[in-house]
């Protein structure tokens, strides 16, 4: 449920960027239909390759429904976090990764046409500070405000 929230609220933000300046109205509709396609089908890749398990862990982690576990408080639950963030950093920090996110971008881009420049650059920004925040967080910290959120 959390996992569906999160890949609506990343399909939003993708359609919010690349779609919303067309004014042909047939062309944002075109648009909009490719990038909800692609956006989901190149984050199911994505989480795929983030090991399903430890993505899954963190986005489910803040769940209401979440029940602390009975034996002790809220340990194993960050520490769990801390596990998720330090590789996300880790992941982040990598060549391979780095260039899986930027051919994503490239394929989501490629299809809105004329705004496809546009597209790239703003988001080269957005994925660049993305893994830069990545890897300077701390997991504590993280793992504090994602508690929190």
């Amino acid at each position: 449920m959390k996992g569906e929230q999160f890949t609506r609220n990343i399909i939003e933000y993708i359609l919010s960027i690349t779609c919303e300046n067309i004014n042909d109205m047939n062309k944002k509709l075109q648009c909009k239909h490719s990038m909800v396609s692609e956006t989901r089908t190149l984050l199911e890749d994505f989480i795929e390759f983030v090991e399903s398990n430890r993505f899954k862990t963190m986005v489910n982690w803040c769940q209401s429904t979440l029940e602390t576990p009975q034996l002790g408080n809220s340990t194993f639950l960050c520490s769990t976090c801390e596990v998720v963030v330090s590789y996300l950093k880790t992941f982040t920090k990598s060549e391979e990764a780095k260039s899986f996110v930027h051919q994503a971008l490239d394929k989501i881009c490629s299809l809105t046409g004329s705004f496809e420049d546009q597209c790239s650059f703003l988001g080269r920004i957005f994925i660049d500070k993305y893994i830069d925040t990545i890897s300077s967080t701390d997991p504590d910290s993280a793992c504090k405000v994602i508690y929190y959120f």
